[in-house]
């Protein structure tokens, strides 16, 4: 599973798995999230029947699953998109302690943007963290996916988790004590 994590920041680390969802993974951190949101499709899986991607023609206007496409979309903005999450996180939770993960699904355009009006909620461990996850969402700029060189708009699937980050301890002194 790919693992995006956001550099760091004073009592907040957000860390979002990016374009993949791990069965595993959920079972391991003993989420309360389906194994598979709703409409997911694994990646390398072809449903469609048409057979290799190489040999299907582009939609007109259509939306590719992530598992159809041969290039990817790549997160640009990484830390942008991490200053957005440590500014919505909602103050109630992190004075509480708490974390969670919100599940979006969501359609990356042709030109890298996410669209807004496709973004869909496929699962949240605290509904407090759907709007700032949604937020963070459509500030993201991809490399946009690409099939045969062309971009094209994808489908995917995206956990955002919001979590707190363990306190950072001073550094051991190093040499002589000073007199």
């Amino acid at each position: 599973m790919n693992l995006i994590r956001w550099p760091a920041m004073p009592a907040l680390a957000a860390v979002a798995s990016v374009l993949a969802w791990s069965p595993a993974h959920a079972q391991k951190r003993g989420d309360d999230l389906p194994a598979k949101p709703p409409g997911f499709v694994g990646r390398g899986t072809d449903f469609s029947g048409q057979g290799s991607v190489a040999d299907r023609p582009l939609p007109s206007g259509g939306t590719y699953e992530l598992s159809a496409v041969d290039e990817q979309p790549v997160l640009l903005n990484r830390a942008e998109a991490a200053r957005a999450m440590a500014h919505g996180y909602p103050p109630e939770l992190r004075r509480q302690g708490i974390t969670g993960t919100v599940v979006l699904r969501f359609v990356i355009r042709s030109d890298g943007t996410a669209d807004p009006l496709s973004v869909g909620v496929g699962a949240a461990t605290n509904a407090a963290f759907v709007a700032p996850a949604s937020d963070v969402v459509k500030q993201m700029r991809f490399q946009p996916a690409k099939v045969r060189g062309v971009p094209v708009r994808v489908w995917v699937t995206l956990p955002v988790t919001f979590a707190l980050e363990e306190p950072r301890r001073p550094a051991a002194p190093t040499g002589p004590p000073k007199s």
